[in-house]
């Protein structure tokens, strides 16, 4: 059987490498001790960025790593165009996000001259997990 070696990618600037033995199943990751502290069961690592996240999909799916890159791409553009459109994007399983109006308020004072800071209303992003995530995440603890 042959083993084939390559690299996923970076975890605080450090390489971790998934030996291959010609199946996707059989994936291992090989880590040294200081990197295992930030990778996730499956291989991914704590803080997903975009291209870590398009790796995993590309890794789990087989399809190649700029078809997954430009997936995730169109994924969160929709997603943006959703929430700008005062949208809601409901994954089920995984959670909402959804734009939310801010009340405007006193804010800060300003140390030096006590005149108070408003802070205008505005909107925000808020995202609600699922009953699955939620329920998963209470097991993990």
């Amino acid at each position: 059987m042959k083993m084939k070696a390559s690299t996923f990618g970076r975890v605080n600037h450090m390489y971790f490498v998934y030996i291959t033995s010609g199946r996707h199943d059989e994936r291992e990751p090989v880590v040294t001790a200081e990197v295992e502290s930030h990778i996730r069961v499956g291989g991914c690592p704590m803080t997903l960025e975009r291209r870590q996240l398009a790796k995993c999909i590309s890794m789990q799916t087989g399809c190649s790593d700029e078809l997954a890159y430009r997936a995730v791409g169109a994924l969160f553009d929709a997603m943006r165009e959703t929430l700008i459109a005062r949208g809601r994007v409901e994954i089920r399983g995984f959670g909402t996000l959804e734009v939310k109006p801010t009340k405007g308020k006193p804010g800060a004072r300003n140390p030096r001259t006590n005149e108070v800071i408003p802070v205008p209303p505005h909107y925000l992003a808020r995202f609600r997990p699922g009953k699955a995530l939620r329920e998963s995440m209470k097991r993990k603890r």
